[in-house]
């Protein structure tokens, strides 16, 4: 396994962890695609928001 995709899996597990701890933000469930790197979060409310974690590439090209 490559460096960088242990930096990624170790980052996916962090994010995981914070959303499962965050009690204030009402989460009902987490789905998770971890071939594509995508959180799936259910709220309670019924909003449903995607999170997406993935190396980019020359950062300081296309931002800032």
């Amino acid at each position: 396994m490559k460096t960088r995709n242990k930096k990624l899996d170790y980052l996916k597990d962090k994010v995981f962890d914070l959303l499962n701890d965050a009690d204030e933000i009402g989460i009902r469930d987490i789905e998770t695609n971890d071939k594509k790197g995508i959180f799936t979060v259910l709220l309670q409310d019924g909003n449903i928001f995607e999170v997406e974690c993935r190396k980019v590439e020359d950062y300081g090209r296309n931002y800032g």
